[in-house]
């Protein structure tokens, strides 16, 4: 009685957690979807984005990475709905090792977040200097008025300080004195990091808590697979 409530227990909570990947997985497909379909929206990204990738190839990349990550997200619920379905300890192995591995890549890709982030920072920094300099050296008006509203927005001035637009002989913008003036005004680049590294504990929790229901997942399959090879009369597939 114990061992068929402990399978019940199993699979119910299987269930219960590939409910939360298929829900995450089709609002992540959904959203991909909208994104790469919808002109006004994708305009409106790509002006606000417009200081990191003037083509506006970094919001296609994001919806081809929601698409993506929303495919497979889809496709591993999948294969947990059928193993805990169908008590088939194939799918559900097979299900907790993809799900293993995500784990591991998911890991491996905060520590090396986290260990390149001084790298990260500085490669930000130079890839907005350079649209930067290309916005104004080419006169790319869009461009320009996007710096501008970042500028207004975390009020700070350049990229790296007022002296961007002064190495470039230019006028320094009236968007710079609204955090005081010029001389006493920072770089973009540090107020934008600085903004992120702010929402860092939101974003931490988001991905904790989905780490978390993932290594549920894999310890819930594997228990049921398990309780489903001890008891073959009752519960194989």
């Amino acid at each position: 009685m114990a061992f068929s409530c402990g399978v019940k227990f199993s699979r119910a909570l299987l269930f219960f957690l590939n409910l939360i990947f298929l829900i995450f997985g089709i609002v992540l497909l959904g959203f991909g979807i909208f994104i790469k379909t919808d002109k006004d929206f994708k305009t409106i990204l790509t002006t606000l984005f417009k200081t990191t990738d003037v083509e506006g190839s970094a919001i296609r990349s994001l919806a081809y990475i929601m698409i993506i990550v929303g495919v497979i997200t889809v496709i591993i619920a999948g294969f947990g709905f059928m193993g805990a379905l169908w008590k088939n300890r194939c799918f559900l192995y097979m299900y907790a090792v993809i799900l293993a591995i995500l784990i591991i890549a998911e890991l491996v890709g905060f520590i090396l977040a986290f260990w390149y982030k001084g790298k990260l920072e500085e490669v930000y920094n130079n890839d907005l200097l350079e649209v930067f300099n290309k916005a104004y050296t080419k006169n790319e008006t869009d461009t320009q008025k996007a710096i501008e509203s970042i500028e207004e927005r975390f009020k700070c001035c350049g990229i790296s300080g007022p002296n961007d637009y002064t190495k470039l002989n230019l006028t320094v913008p009236s968007a710079c004195f609204i955090c005081g003036g010029p001389q006493t005004c920072t770089g973009c680049a540090s107020k934008i990091i600085d903004f992120l590294k702010d929402k860092l504990p939101i974003f931490g929790g988001i991905l904790g808590g989905f780490l978390l229901i993932e290594i549920f997942g894999v310890v819930s399959a594997i228990s049921l697979g398990v309780a489903i090879s001890h008891s073959p009369d009752r519960y194989s597939s």
